[in-house]
């Protein structure tokens, strides 16, 4: 009986959710219109409905209520629909949202697929494939499948070694933008934890596909990548699919300006990361406090995630070990500072990146050694200097075997 009961609860959910799902897609009207928030009401929800082509107006009223929730407490809403000059929607349904029925987070899910909105910190990952274009048609279908496969693999390693990750992706054409939907800095290590699982994977391969191609006298369509890893903010929206929202996101804004600028500078098999700053929680977002994470630290906290790992088998292979560090030069026997390096676009614009090395340990086989070393940099258009932070606390070192904080070091003025 309990499970009938269930299974009851369980159908008569999904029929809310197909009523809400009709409601919102009738107000969004082939696309024409956003919906910018909502609050519950008894049997229905407020909503306030705007143009999309009024989406811009935000910037004079509040841009953070495109927050990752829409749900708004009607002061908010009254006070927006007030801005837009035109009223709430009093949207009714069969079911009033709460326990008994569907909560605020499944009607949120609904409800972002007919609306925008804005993360202030997210990590976000652009892998490109070097001399995609240089590819047959036939053989661009073949990396990008075999990249796709990669970031399957990862995605589902991550997943069985308890990491909680909602990854998406998009694609550039010529590789994918990867980031990871749940919010916070645990989030946004465990997008690093997978980047490492990804370049990984596709490392192994490539070796496998080249000794194969070798012998079959053809081209290996196992991809060399570039990399950025970057966190900023976006926005992030749904295009049309047969007149319906598409069930995959896609982001825009300055983490994405940011990533591909980044890989524009990148040499093949070179793995960049940004210089950023993360507050600890999302409530920190937009203020700077002594726990704020720089990119180093970002590092050292994934690294510890990657010791955590058990024995992942990536490509056929048993991965023992992944070891990430940001590299620079040798300080003493086994020690050595961080470089970061300024680069220029072509816009005239710089922006600060750390070059990034991974190491991965196979049992009794040979390790696989991922991105450039710093002897590999010399055609890299940058211009490189010792990292120091800016608090000079700690300065921060790394060992091959990834970056360690070490004591405050004296320096002399």
């Amino acid at each position: 009986m309990a499970e009938k009961g269930i299974q009851q609860r369980q159908s008569t959910a999904r029929e809310y959710v197909r009523e809400l799902d009709k409601a919102l897609h009738e107000l969004w009207n082939l696309g024409r219109n956003l919906i910018l928030g909502w609050a519950p009401r008894e049997r229905g929800l407020d909503v306030l409905v705007i143009p999309h082509h009024r989406l811009t107006e935000l910037q004079w009223f509040d841009r953070d209520i495109l927050g990752r929730s829409l749900r708004l407490n009607h002061e908010t809403l009254d006070r927006a629909a007030a801005f837009f000059r035109t009223g709430v929607v009093q949207l009714p349904l069969s079911f009033t949202p709460g326990k008994e029925s569907i909560g605020a987070a499944a009607i949120d899910r609904i409800a972002r697929r007919y609306s925008v909105t804005h993360a202030h910190h997210r990590a976000g990952i652009l892998i490109d494939i070097v001399g995609f274009s240089l590819y047959s048609p036939l053989e661009q279908v073949a990396v990008l499948n075999n990249l796709a496969y990669s970031i399957n693999v990862a995605h589902h390693r991550a997943l069985a070694n308890d990491v909680k990750i909602d990854l998406s992706r998009t694609t550039t054409g010529d590789g994918f933008y990867v980031w990871n939907r749940d919010d916070g800095l645990t989030a946004d290590v465990n997008l690093f934890y997978v980047l490492m699982l990804i370049l990984a994977d596709n490392a192994i391969a490539q070796a496998k596909a080249a000794i194969t191609a070798k012998k079959r006298k053809v081209r290996s369509t196992q991809p060399v990548l570039r990399t950025a890893f970057h966190l900023g903010s976006h926005y992030e929206y749904f295009l049309t699919d047969a007149l319906n929202p598409s069930l995959n996101s896609f982001i825009v804004g300055d983490l994405t300006i940011e990533l591909a600028r980044m890989v524009a500078k990148a040499l093949p098999n070179q793995i960049l990361i940004g210089n950023f700053t993360r507050p600890t929680s999302e409530s920190a977002a937009g203020t700077s406090t002594a726990l704020d994470v720089s990119t180093p630290l970002f590092v050292a906290q994934a690294q510890k995630k990657l010791e955590t790992f058990e024995n992942v088998v990536l490509s056929g292979e048993k991965i023992t070990a992944i070891n990430a560090y940001l590299t620079g030069d040798r300080i003493a026997d086994g020690y050595f500072n961080i470089k970061r390096y300024v680069v220029h676009d072509k816009h005239g614009l710089t922006r600060d990146v750390f070059n990034a090395k991974v190491n991965i340990h196979r049992g009794d086989a040979k390790p696989i050694f991922l991105g450039l070393q710093e002897a590999a940099l010399s055609a890299f258009d940058a211009e490189g200097k010792e990292y120091v932070p800016e608090n000079r606390e700690q300065r921060m070192q790394t060992t091959r075997y990834g970056t360690v904080i070490s004591e405050p070091v004296a320096r002399s003025k």
